[in-house]
């Protein structure tokens, strides 16, 4: 997913470990994907003409929500198996 948001928003949800920014959103953005400021869009190229500073985010899936939805599924057929027992 490409998401754009205010600048100060964008900065708490990609803040590090231990970052005066880092708060439950940044870990909450964390744990589910892997998140990547691109790059900040200037005022007079966005659709609202306002102070706002907004920033584009690349929010893409980690590898390891693949490999838990393979154990998920690995560990339903065995317990549809085990009741057909």
């Amino acid at each position: 997913m490409t998401l754009t948001f205010q600048k100060e928003v964008a900065e708490r949800i990609v803040a590090p470990p231990r970052g005066k920014q880092r708060c439950r959103l940044s870990l909450m953005s964390q744990a589910w994907c892997d998140v990547d400021l691109k790059f900040l869009i200037k005022g007079a190229l966005s659709i609202f003409i306002c102070s706002i500073k907004l920033v584009l985010l690349r929010m893409s899936n980690q590898q390891f929500l693949d490999e838990l939805k393979l154990c998920c599924n690995c560990f339903l057929k065995v317990n549809i198996l085990l009741m057909k027992l």
